[in-house]
């Protein structure tokens, strides 16, 4: 499946795959923004600015600790202000990330 010109996507579940989905949505944002998904442990990441992928991982969590520690992470690795950046969640979100994070659904 082609995501853009320079994204292709290869591997189980083809476009109905959480990172598929993610980075398509990533794609539509002019602003600093992350797309996540969160579900049965695992913990999927897309970062885009300018409508750009910059960062696309999956981490495996088991505690809301580590979701928040993986944004915040994240954010430091792609140098996101976390207080000015947008989270688009799907998926099950921690409150402890929503303390950190401005989540859009």
């Amino acid at each position: 499946m082609r995501i853009d010109d320079s994204i292709s996507f290869i591997g189980e579940g083809g476009e109905h795959h959480p990172m598929a989905e993610l980075l398509k949505r990533a794609t539509t944002s002019t602003k600093a923004r992350l797309e996540i998904h969160s579900d049965k442990g695992k913990l999927w990441i897309v970062a885009a600015n300018d409508g750009k992928i910059i960062f696309a991982n999956s981490f495996d969590v088991t505690s809301e600790k580590d979701e928040l520690y993986y944004l915040l992470a994240v954010c430091e690795h792609v140098e996101f202000n976390t207080s000015a950046t947008d989270v688009r969640a799907t998926g099950k979100v921690s409150e402890m990330v929503m303390r950190y994070f401005n989540i859009l659904r």
